[in-house]
């Protein structure tokens, strides 16, 4: 049976990570990937460095490891702010001036800390959505009552589509050179 170029690597994509070799010849010897390309097998502290660095790209894309490693880091990070906020700024005892005055710059530094982390975290969703060949606008289903969330989880699980890539969701210097040249 033959497959398009494509097909093939579409397939590729779908197989599990140590045959991912095939196709990405920097994986076999270990060398990372360009920061605009997806990081397919990266561990956690590659995905971690990966996430701080493309921070705010919501242009290209990030592997389904690039994604999934950073869940737990964002999750016990934002458990440990709620809890500094409730322990130790609320539950302190006194109601002076200077009391008020920590707990309001505790405030506005944990408010700063998670708007930072929520821009950083909808740039990864907007990547990962372009791996799986869909608009980062499809994040916006999860506004949609009860199975928006479910839907939206789905889509970020699903696996790379390279062959549904576009243009304009590659970086902009990429985007730009081949539509120039």
């Amino acid at each position: 049976m033959y497959l398009s170029v494509a097909q093939r690597r579409e397939q590729q994509m779908s197989a599990p990570t140590e045959n991912r070799s095939q196709w990405d010849p920097r994986a076999e010897i270990g060398i990372e990937p360009a920061l605009k390309d997806p990081w397919y097998g990266a561990t956690f502290g590659q995905a971690l460095k990966r996430y701080v660095q493309k921070a705010l790209h919501f242009r290209g894309y990030a592997s389904r490891a690039e994604f999934w490693w950073v869940q737990p880091v964002l999750f016990i990070t934002n458990v440990c702010l709620v809890a500094f906020l409730r322990n130790v700024v609320w539950n302190s005892a006194g109601g002076n001036v200077a009391v008020w005055a920590v707990r309001i710059t505790a405030l506005m530094v944990v408010w700063l800390i998670q708007i930072a982390m929520l821009v950083a975290q909808l740039s990864l969703i907007w990547r990962r959505l372009h791996d799986t060949g869909r608009s980062g606008a499809c994040f916006f289903i999860t506004f949609v009552p009860v199975i928006g969330p479910v839907i939206t989880a789905v889509l970020l699980a699903l696996p790379a589509k390279p062959a549904r890539r576009r243009g304009e969701w590659s970086d902009i210097d990429e985007y730009v050179v081949g539509w120039l040249g």
